[in-house]
């Protein structure tokens, strides 16, 4: 006889959500990609130009352009320090507005940053949309009373 896998009870789901809970009240997450963001200018490759022609066509020829799967300085400089704004508005006893903020500017982050680093061969711009991702998760349930 087989035995049947027990399904888990009350108190380890309720726990599991209490942890999720004070992950979002914690500004631990949204300190890690804020500073492993403020790291990307260090770790920056040189742009490569790609032409994108088609053949045949002087018309639809388009010039050669320099692709970067990693975000530019500036954007570097808005989005590590509004996600560090609202971990330090989380700190603040804020969780609310600052999971928020944070939950916000990681979604603009993975806007405006998705398509370049899903293009490249890259690891860490893939790593760190996927800190956006996990950051807008968790802060986004916490926001919205979903934990």
């Amino acid at each position: 006889m087989s035995q049947q896998p027990i399904p888990p009870t009350n108190s380890q789901s309720i726990n599991e959500i209490s942890i999720l809970n004070q992950w979002g009240k914690s500004p631990l997450p949204a300190w890690l990609f804020s500073s492993s963001l403020l790291l990307t200018p260090i770790l920056r490759t040189p742009k490569i130009p790609i032409s994108v022609d088609t053949p045949n066509s002087s018309f639809l020829k388009k010039n050669a352009r320099l692709v970067s799967a990693y975000p530019s300085n500036l954007q570097v400089a808005v989005f590590s320090g509004f996600i560090g704004l609202g971990g330090f508005m989380c700190y603040d006893n804020d969780p609310k507005n600052g999971s928020a903020v944070i939950t916000v500017w990681s979604l603009l982050y993975v806007l405006s940053t998705f398509r370049n680093s899903l293009w490249n061969l890259k690891i860490f711009p893939k790593t760190m949309t996927g800190l956006a991702l996990t950051n807008a998760g968790l802060y986004g349930c916490k926001y919205f009373n979903i934990l």
